[in-house]
């Protein structure tokens, strides 16, 4: 009897400790997608292969998948038992080549947004300035000088315009309008005292008026894109070559690596336009997709606002100094979505017994244009 326990422990142990050989430690040069990643040191048993769950994250894959086990209290997954990858390995080399789903590869964002110079010089000293411009003409004997200017001076945030012109032949000078104007360039609000035109809408025109405005200015950052833009996803199985297209010319190439891509905040104008993308593999194949986007400056981005209130006298025509009644004018424009834009203004004259009030739903119809829903 205590023969043959001793043979059982004995075969217990040679059991154990060729189990116990049959686990070493390798270092794998790795290869995901066809993209060489660098070593990693990793479990091979038998032909089972094991990888740090924790080597995989740092190499960009969002989703480690199959079983795991623990080894000296790190974690490792079996690569034989994570169905959405394939792998092979080459002894010789030891390289280890998995090609793993581009969707839980890490994202390549290419944004095609303009870039704000920044060599742009903000004039914030004190200033003045004349622009000006003579006219001469000799018709037939009809001789006449016209002299059209542009005065203006700054002082802090405060700056002041007047506009005007003198024609000889009527004698007379005519001043088209003066203002002192105040810019809140961070938040892209103006405040004018003066002169000012409110803004038209389908249903009624703009007012000259003297008085007072608050509204926002978009121009006042001429690198502030307000308009909606467009994003397109697609996934890059390997490391290719990318070309973009708009109507036909090309507009961005580069070399992008395996994984999600997305090509944000593209940006053109006038109307509907053709995105191409082609995509050329290492393996000689190429992709073509095709996006019909429609762009316009109809519609705010989600989540922008425009806006102006204003408060002030009706002037009579441009040629002229006369104000008359009191009127008010209040529009409001919001961005709900890029695709769904609410607004809309109401006017007021008491002298005249004038009101008018209406709202406006914009929509983007993807590619075919933008409907206008308007209640007046």
């Amino acid at each position: 009897m205590g023969l043959k326990l001793l043979r059982r422990t004995v075969l217990v142990s040679f059991f154990l400790f060729s189990s116990a050989l049959a686990k070493e430690e390798v270092v794998f040069s790795l290869i995901i997608n066809a993209e060489k990643k660098g070593d990693v040191i990793g479990i091979l048993e038998g032909k089972k292969i094991y990888l740090p769950v924790e080597s995989l994250v740092e190499m960009g894959i969002k989703k480690v998948g199959g079983s795991r086990i623990s080894i000296e209290g790190k974690e490792y997954v079996d690569l034989s038992s994570w169905e959405e990858i394939k792998f092979e390995f080459n002894e010789d080399k030891l390289e280890l080549s998995l090609i793993v789903p581009p969707d839980i590869l890490p994202e390549k964002r290419i944004n095609f947004y303009p870039k704000r110079r920044q060599d742009v010089i903000v004039p914030e000293q004190n200033s003045a300035f004349l622009n000006y411009s003579f006219d001469y003409s000799n018709t037939e004997g009809r001789k006449n000088l016209f002299v059209n200017h542009e005065l203006g001076a700054r002082l802090g945030r405060f700056t002041f315009l007047t506009r005007g012109f003198y024609s000889s032949e009527s004698n007379k000078y005519t001043r088209l309008s003066t203002g002192l104007y105040m810019d809140d360039r961070q938040n892209l609000n103006r405040l004018i005292l003066g002169d000012f035109i409110t803004p038209a809408s389908p249903t009624t025109f703009g007012n000259n008026m003297l008085g007072i405005s608050y509204f926002r200015n978009f121009r006042i950052d001429p690198y502030f894109i307000y308009r909606p833009t467009f994003d397109i996803k697609t996934l890059i199985p390997y490391r290719s070559e990318l070309e973009v297209y708009l109507d036909g010319t090309l507009i961005r190439k580069e070399t992008v690596p395996p994984g999600q891509l997305n090509l944000e905040d593209i940006y053109y104008y006038g109307g509907r336009r053709d995105i191409r993308i082609v995509i050329r593999d290492p393996f000689g194949r190429v992709q073509e997709v095709s996006y019909p986007l429609y762009f316009t400056d109809l519609m705010l981005k989600e989540g922008i606002r425009e806006f102006n209130y204003s408060v002030g006298f009706l002037r009579e025509g441009f040629t002229n100094n006369r104000y008359t009644h009191l009127a008010l004018f209040a529009f409001e424009r919001y961005g709900y979505s890029d695709y769904l834009n609410l607004g809309g203004q109401t006017i007021a004259i008491p002298g005249k017994k004038f009101y008018n009030l209406n709202g406006e739903i914009r929509i983007l119809l993807k590619h075919y244009g933008v409907l206008s829903l308007l209640a007046s």
